[in-house]
C-alpha cells in the first residue's frame, strides 16, 4: 500500500505537469527568450524543443546562434561567463522550471550555420 499511495504521487505529480506543459502555449517560454535575446547583444537567435533525454528525463533543447565576432572569444573566461549566465537564464525560465525539465545548450556561430545549412536551426 504504500508502492500505491506515496510512491504513485510524484509520477503523478509530474504527469500533470507535463500535461500542463503540453497544452500550454508556448508564448511564455517564447517571451522569455526574446527578453535574453535583447539582454545579449551577440545572440543571434534562440531555437528550442521540449521532449526528453536518453534516460526519459523531461529536457529542453536550446540552439543559441551566436555572432561571429562572439564566436571569435569561445574558449576564453569571457565566454565561458557570458555562458554561464546565459545558461542560468534559460534554466529559470519559469514555465520549464515548474515541468522541472532540463537545459540543453548548443552554441553555433552565424558562419557555421551558413556552412552547414541545417534547418532545426533557422
Amino acid at each position: 500500500e504504500q508502492q500505491g499511495g506515496i510512491l504513485a504521487r510524484p509520477r503523478v505529480a509530474e504527469e500533470v505537469v507535463r500535461s500542463i506543459l503540453a497544452e500550454t502555449p508556448n508564448d511564455q517560454i517564447d517571451a522569455a527568450i526574446k527578453q535574453i535575446l535583447a539582454d545579449f547583444p551577440g545572440v543571434v537567435r534562440i531555437r528550442y524543443n521540449l521532449g526528453e533525454d536518453h534516460s526519459g528525463t523531461p529536457a529542453a533543447f536550446f540552439r543559441v546562434l551566436i555572432s561571429d565576432a562572439l564566436a571569435e572569444i569561445v574558449g576564453t573566461e569571457d565566454f565561458a561567463e557570458i555562458s554561464r549566465h546565459l545558461r542560468g537564464r534559460l534554466e529559470n525560465i519559469p514555465l520549464l522550471c515548474a515541468a522541472g525539465r532540463f537545459p540543453y545548450v548548443s552554441w553555433r556561430s552565424v558562419s557555421e550555420q551558413a556552412r552547414l545549412k541545417c534547418k532545426e536551426w533557422q
